[in-house]
Parts: C-alpha cells; structure tokens; sequence
C-alpha cells in the first residue's frame, strides 16, 4: 500500500538526518516511529506530507507517486496532525470542517456536515463546537486537530507525538479512537510517539532510528531489551503482564 525507498534528506549545513529510509506499511496498519530527540523522526513525518521534499528516494501509495500528486488528491489520500496545534479564532466546528475542504466544490453538503458531525461525536467534543479554538487547552486542541484530519478522510493518517498534550484517560481514549478507525476503515496510520508502552499497546508495527538511519523495522518481536538499549541508551527489561508487553527502564549493578 504505502512504499517508502531510499528517502534521504538533509538540512543545509547539517548532516543527513534521514539516510535511505526504506518501508512498507498495507492497509490498517498503525506504525510507531521510535527513537531519541533528534534523529529524523518528524522530519520524516514532514517528507511524507511534503511539508518539505526529500533530496532522494521515492513515495508511493498504490503505485501513486506521491511526490508528484497534485495537493487535492494527496489531501483526500493523506492528513497529518502536528506536534503543535494552533491556537487560532475559529470556532471548534469550523475548525473541523476544514477537513472536508478537498472535497467541497460549490459549497458544504449534507455528506460534509454527517461526516462532521460524526467524527465530533466519536471524539466526544459536543460540548466544545461553538468554543473558539484559541481558548481551549493544548489537550482539547490536539483533540479538534485529530478530528479536523479525521474529517479528511484519510486512507494515511500521519500523527507527530498524538498524546503529548494529553491525560493518562485521554490518551487512552484517543489512541484507542485511532486504533478502531485505523481497522474498521483500513486506514495506515504512521504516528511519532514517545511512550513505548503506549506504541505496543496500540500499534502492530515499529520503526526504530538510530543516527538517522533505520536500526530495524518490523513487528513488536524487535523491541528486544538489548535493541531498545542500543536505540535509546538506556537498560530496560521488558516484561509481560496480562498478556500486554511492557518496557521498564532498569538500573545495572555496577551504577
């Protein structure tokens, strides 16, 4: 579905941050991009939305080239939510709206507004439609910007640290939200996330970067002990509980 072969970009004056990227995620799969601060993890993100273009390789969904599709159709097939979520004065509603934009040609449709009106009530925002945007809080922010690219209708969907601003019960509740539509609608879902424990619990494939290039790639079976520690720096030991994964940080003997 989704085929990435030899990104490569770099900033001027700096070293390579993304180094020959190659992989492959079919429909409905959600893959976490991990790794230290720094390494090309949103700058990867940005390459895919063509926020900014890589120097090298290739991007294609279904054989569709993606770095030559025009910007209607690549909004239909992709939507993205940053890391930070504006805080603009539009209400809540309009905000979300906004995600049927590639589609609306002489004005919005019943379509546009059940489609809406659907993604508020799935991400239990009913009480915050009339609010203006720059006067919630950067969690129920984040929140009208995931529904905003839900809106889209995405058959991707790119998500930069989609839990950052948000409580233990939201997170949950948000990821949750994702990984059902992820399944119900086939949707690829390629997130950056922090929280490793939160990634296993919600995603079935894992991207891990190492100096800008890709240390592996696959299923939960490498997110061995020794490939986190070699990844982050750090001895962990990951346990199992309630036939859920778990990734402890661990101190050495001699420390």
């Amino acid at each position: 579905m989704i085929d990435i072969k030899n990104l490569y970009y770099h900033y001027k004056k700096t070293k390579p941050i993304l180094q020959n990227f190659n992989f492959r995620l079919d429909a409905g799969d959600r893959l976490a991009i991990l790794g230290n601060n720094g390494v090309g993890k949103s700058t990867l993100l940005k390459c895919l939305t063509r926020i900014i273009l890589p120097q090298k390789g290739e991007m294609t969904f279904e054989g569709q080239d993606l770095l030559k599709t025009n910007r209607v159709s690549l909004a239909k097939c992709l939507a993205f939510v940053a890391q930070d979520s504006p805080a603009v004065h539009i209400t809540v509603y309009d905000m979300i709206m906004l995600g049927r934009k590639p589609y609306i040609k002489w004005g919005i449709q019943d379509e546009d507004t059940a489609t809406v009106c659907d993604v508020i009530r799935r991400l239990d925002l009913e009480n915050l439609v009339t609010c203006f945007v720059d006067e919630l809080s950067g969690g129920e922010r984040q929140k009208v910007m995931l529904a905003r690219a839900l809106a889209q209708q995405p058959r991707i969907l790119l998500l930069d640290e989609p839990t950052s601003n948000l409580d233990m019960r939201n997170q949950y509740e948000v990821l949750s939200l994702i990984k059902e539509i992820s399944i119900e609608h086939k949707i690829a879902v390629i997130m950056v996330i922090h929280d490793i424990n939160l990634a296993l619990r919600f995603c079935n494939k894992f991207l891990l970067i190492k100096d800008s290039k890709i240390f592996d790639t696959g299923g939960e079976e490498i997110l061995s002990g020794e490939k986190i520690e070699a990844v982050y720096g750090i001895p962990v030991s990951v346990i199992e509980l309630e036939k859920i994964r778990f990734v402890v940080p661990v101190q050495k003997h001699d420390q």
